[in-house]
């Protein structure tokens, strides 16, 4: 990750510096410190009355983790998979949860559901991509880790969880295929006896006794050797289940203390290997510490050293058992996955939290773990009076904004986030480039679902003008009577009448479904029956349009700026060949409106071309006149 160094903010502690504090009017104390990937700031307000020798001391307000995170990996189609997938299962828990009480059986299905998706994408992203493929195994393990201590109901005992945990998720099988191979007469001269004995620990420390126990026969008939042959027999009685009832506990201990007397009496001393083996079940400690070199991470060691050492441990023990595990690896101190699987051991959920948000290459893995903890029992992911669930989630959801395909997955999780995912997200949908009117229309309908009717009157607002500057007169009148804004629509229907060719006006279709809306504006009032007229044109009903043609002009409700239309109009009916007559009493009121409408003025056309026009009519209209008062006397 390339390094991030905003403008304004301090470096983190160069020479040991403290962080930045600045002190506000309203006596509330700010501190804020920063690193390459991470901005922190806290607010606290000061009360004077406890503060004492210029030291603020007060409480704390609130404390934001600004975290830069290198978003590319969710351009990887695996990823995007694994955030679509993970939001279905998302989504259904925040449904259940609000209609039912979750158990803890409901919360380790999602848990299930959630892991099983992890795997499914590592299974999709070929080995080159190193990167991502890591990322997702070690949200693997510490998911599984998590289950096991976190949500499971720990009617069994937490050492048996861990075992299962080991077993499932820590499992070293370098040399199966090999010696499976070579575990038959024909070929057990070739056998690897070191590989073989190497892998008969890794199945003894991650507790898979069974898989121990076939090898060791198979070994002991082939080989004719009966310490092998009496581990195996040894093996197969142990029975992890035994430590989840604390009246078969001391079972397990006896059998323990069994396998001790074996190998301290000689038992097992024709066969080095096998007595080590004794040995580690016993729970020798020097001998465990022995084959400890044989695993990759301190932590793999903790399930099988609780096992043989501690069989009976609780869950409060573990913290003293992990420091045993790091002193036999030499670590005194955790960074990056081991600190976090430091802090779960030690119960602490809220720091691992903490570590995976500034470790992770993306808000994904946290949000979701918050989440599920959540449900699991909300004090996990509360502190100080803050929701660490609700801050993860507005993250993930805002981070997904940044991607083009992924903003609707996104919404959901803001939506989920109470007032302050509501805030963030009527921000970032403002931002969202509204490349067609698929997106837009999807956009005021999530508008309309979160209450953001500013947000969704501004979408189509925008849309309403574009489409108008391109020419597209029906989607522009759409769009102008979605944003439900009197001016928007009266904009756009004056640029419409104003701008739409004549021949085109009938195909604008749009205007006769919205004839309920047609009070918005006096603008739209006319355009509604201006376009009727044309229709009654264009299908030759000459004398229908004529009528509607004279409540137009004279009408008060239309708008004096599109006179010009109406009377351009009103010439060619007049003029037309067919001898369209108006009725004497339209014509009467034609010349009236034109007489009261010479004397309003002034004019805001070019003054003697309208001159002109108004005398055609004129003279058009008194010759209409003389037609009907000459067919009336007739």
């Amino acid at each position: 990750m390339n390094e991030f160094q905003p403008k304004g903010y301090i470096k983190k502690h160069e020479n040991n510096r403290p962080p930045m504090v600045c002190i506000f009017k309203t006596m509330r104390y700010a501190a804020v410190d920063a690193s390459t990937s991470e901005i922190i700031v806290a607010l606290s307000n000061i009360d004077e009355t406890r503060s004492k020798d210029n030291v603020p001391v007060g409480d704390l307000v609130r404390a934001v983790s600004i975290k830069y995170v290198n978003q590319t990996i969710f351009k990887h189609p695996a990823m995007q998979l694994l955030v679509h997938e993970s939001h279905s299962i998302f989504s259904r828990a925040q449904h259940n949860a609000k209609v039912l009480t979750l158990t803890v059986p409901d919360v380790l299905s999602y848990s299930l559901q959630y892991r099983s998706i992890i795997r499914s994408t590592l299974s999709m992203i070929p080995v080159s991509e190193f990167e991502i493929k890591e990322s997702l195994a070690t949200a693997e393990l510490i998911w599984s880790l998590i289950e096991a201590i976190f949500i499971k109901t720990h009617d069994s005992s937490i050492v048996v969880d861990l075992m299962t945990w080991a077993r499932l998720s820590l499992a070293h099988t370098p040399y199966v295929d090999e010696i499976s191979n070579l575990l038959r007469s024909s070929k057990i001269k070739r056998l690897n006896k070191q590989h073989f004995w190497h892998q008969i620990i890794y199945f003894v420390l991650s507790g898979m006794f069974n898989n121990a126990v076939t090898f060791l026969e198979t070994y002991g008939n082939l080989c004719d050797d009966d310490a092998v042959r009496c581990l195996a027999k040894v093996l197969s009685e142990v029975k992890m289940d035994l430590l989840n009832d604390e009246n078969t506990a001391l079972d397990f201990i006896s059998l323990q203390e069994k396998v001790r007397n074996m190998y301290t009496s000689g038992f097992f001393q024709s066969n080095a290997e096998a007595e080590k083996i004794a040995m580690i079940i016993a729970g020798d400690i020097p001998t465990i510490v022995s084959v400890s070199a044989q695993l990759d991470n301190w932590f793999e060691l903790v399930p099988s050293y609780l096992l043989f050492v501690h069989p009976c441990a609780t869950l409060s023990q573990l913290k003293d058992v992990v420091k045993d595990c790091l002193k036999i690896f030499g670590i005194s101190k955790c960074n990056g996955i081991d600190a976090v699987i430091c802090e779960l051991f030690s119960l602490d959920a809220l720091r691992a939290l903490h570590r995976i948000s500034t470790s992770s290459t993306n808000w994904w893995f946290p949000a979701h773990l918050a989440d599920l903890l959540q449900k699991a029992d909300e004090r996990i992911t509360s502190a100080y009076g803050m929701d660490i669930r609700q801050h993860l989630i507005i993250e993930y959801g805002s981070s997904l904004f940044s991607e083009p395909g992924l903003w609707l997955v996104g919404f959901d999780y803001l939506r989920e986030a109470g007032k302050e995912g509501l805030s963030h997200l009527e921000l970032l949908i403002a931002e969202v480039p509204l490349d067609n009117e698929t997106v837009a229309t999807k956009l005021c309908s999530l508008c309309d679902e979160v209450g953001f009717d500013q947000t969704r009157k501004d979408i189509a607002r925008t849309m309403a003008y574009r489409l108008l500057r391109a020419d597209r007169w029906g989607s522009a009148l759409s769009w102008a009577i979605r944003s439900r804004d009197i001016e928007t629509v009266s904009t756009v229907a004056d640029q419409v009448i104003s701008r739409c060719p004549s021949d085109q006006f009938s195909s604008i279709t749009v205007v006769e479904h919205f004839t309920e809306v047609v009070l918005l504006s006096s603008s739209f009032v006319f355009l509604h029956r201006y376009y009727k007229f044309r229709k009654l044109l264009e299908s030759n009903q000459k004398v229908e349009a004529a009528e509607l043609l004279v409540e137009l002009v004279v009408s008060d409700l239309v708008p004096r700026k599109f006179d010009v239309i109406l009377l351009s109009d009103l010439i060619s009916l007049l003029s037309d060949e067919d001898k369209i007559t108006i009725s004497k009493d339209g014509t009467e009121q034609l010349l009236e409106h034109l007489i009261q409408y010479e004397a309003d003025g002034p004019f805001e056309h070019n003054f003697d071309a309208w001159k002109m026009r108004l005398r055609t009519v004129r003279y058009l209209l008194l010759q209409n006149l003389a037609c009907n008062i000459s067919s009336s006397t007739s």
